[in-house]
């Protein structure tokens, strides 16, 4: 498992705001500015919303192939954020 994979499907993310770092469902510690975990916790709304879409509408996602969304989470876990 990458960091990539803990930080956007894992657990509730915490930004610490004294600059320590980011808590992954109150247990693991991630080095790091506290505006990654910021944008973390917005793209994983933004992924959150994409996949409710997809289940409430799964004709049209199918149609249309995966949100955009979606491609650059699976492109962010694959890559290793490459």
């Amino acid at each position: 498992m990458n960091t990539y994979s803990l930080l956007l499907l894992g657990g509730k993310v915490e930004v610490d705001m004294l600059g320590r770092g980011i808590t992954i469902d109150g247990w693991v510690r991630l080095r790091g500015w506290g505006r990654i975990g910021v944008l973390v916790r917005r793209l994983r709304a933004m992924l959150d919303s994409a996949l409710d879409g997809m289940i409430d509408s799964p004709n049209t996602a199918l149609q249309h192939g995966h949100d955009e969304v979606v491609t650059c989470v699976i492109g962010l876990i694959a890559g290793d954020g490459t």
